[in-house]
């Protein structure tokens, strides 16, 4: 877009913004300076995106090979499908699982092929743009400091260790690792949970920063079909929090806490005249779990300690990503078991296909590594700090 252009939309965006922040209710969440900044920036975002904006038509796609290739994908396996069946198979005993997915009588053999051309094809369309990996648009865009991201690529297996040595230790929860498709979860398993609905989750987080509080009023909390995420809406000045209503009342609630956590942080952010929404994921990922953290361990130690197989789910997904997009074309059954084994200490998987009704792996890839990279920095703080003795690799 010409630079003319862009100064033209930034200069009505002021004034739209000034004549928009008289209508706000108060209290205001931030000054008209702070205000202005969002607002400019969100509109010119809007504009950037809407004209660079590709959509694929799955009846007459582009001809390229990255469209071709989800084309062909979406084919074998509609994209459409892909969250119920993942629906199915995860809410059946783990005992049951491996009926349910013969029961999808699908050729994952077939389609395991046609995803190593999808992510072909996007190492192959990210390169022609200049960048030289999946990996690394993703550490460009999400503004992840390649320093973090080699802490993270040295020390991924001792903040593996750190957080099994966290994990509760009960009988369920050696269970729940000794299935061929397990999907650990020590949040569902703890034998009691602080938080009866997301009213009390947000009370409690409320009582830790009264700033919330003060704008009770301008965070709205919503049910969304499949994703969990806040963001500011400059029009209305509020902060709509998005959450999974897929996801059982402990998920809700630990979600709520992370969303709030960002909130928090964008209010002392506006009180700060800074916008925040420049920052980045990364930067503003790794200051939410600094709030996060200590939030969850007043709530519950064992829910605290139940996190960290939240983490390991993360990790999980994003090393077998990295491992993915360095090498597409390998057994990737193979490599999402090992990988599995790598992160639960565990030597039961030798092939595992369920990575293939992952939305997320199949649909937007290493969409957690900013999570990843934020994780290892707050666990290695820890370690600094002496509570757990351990060699680091910076």
């Amino acid at each position: 877009m010409p630079i003319n252009k862009l100064r033209g939309i930034a200069k009505r965006s002021v004034v739209s913004a000034g004549k928009n922040y008289e209508k706000l209710t108060n209290p205001k969440t931030c000054s008209l300076d702070s205000y202005t900044q969002i607002w400019v920036w969100t509109t010119l975002n809007k504009s950037f995106v809407l004209k660079t904006l590709t959509k694929v038509d799955f009846k007459k796609p582009p001809n390229d090979i990255y469209s071709k290739s989800l084309v062909a994908f979406s084919k074998e396996l509609p994209f459409e499908l892909i969250p119920p069946m993942h629906k199915k198979l995860f809410d059946a005993k783990p005992e049951d699982r491996k009926k349910v997915w013969k029961w999808f009588s699908l050729s994952f053999g077939k389609i395991e092929k046609l995803f190593i051309n999808v992510a072909q094809a996007r190492n192959t369309s990210i390169q022609n743009k200049g960048y030289s990996s999946q990996i690394d648009v993703i550490i460009k865009t999400r503004k992840i400091p390649l320093p973090k991201y080699n802490q993270f690529i040295k020390n991924a297996d001792k903040i593996i260790d750190y957080c099994n040595s966290q994990l509760p230790k009960t009988k369920s929860s050696s269970e729940i690792k000794n299935r061929v498709f397990a999907k650990p979860c020590y949040i569902c398993i703890l034998p009691s949970f602080p938080f009866k609905n997301l009213e009390e989750t947000f009370n409690f987080v409320a009582n830790e920063y009264p700033i919330l509080k003060k704008y009770k009023n301008k965070i709205v909390i919503k049910p969304d079909q499949k994703k969990t995420y806040v963001i500011y809406q400059p029009k209305k000045d509020i902060f709509e929090i998005k959450i999974n209503k897929n996801f059982n009342i402990r998920h809700r609630s630990i979600s709520l806490i992370h969303e709030l956590s960002h909130v928090v942080d964008h209010l002392k952010d506006f009180k700060k005249e800074h916008n925040f929404l420049e920052d980045g994921k990364y930067p503003l990922e790794r200051k939410a779990i600094e709030i996060q953290f200590p939030l969850l361990k007043k709530a519950s130690p064992e829910l605290y300690k139940a996190y960290y197989g939240e983490i390991l789910l993360t990790l999980w997904n994003v090393l077998f990503q990295i491992e993915l997009y360095t090498k597409p074309n390998q057994n990737l059954n193979k490599l999402y078991a090992e990988t599995f084994n790598r992160c639960y200490k565990e030597k039961i998987q030798t092939s595992n296909p369920t990575y293939l009704i992952e939305e997320d792996i199949i649909m937007t890839p290493l969409a957690s590594l900013q999570h990843a990279v934020a994780y290892t920095d707050k666990i290695l703080s820890i370690l600094k700090k002496g509570k757990h003795r351990g060699n680091i690799s910076n």
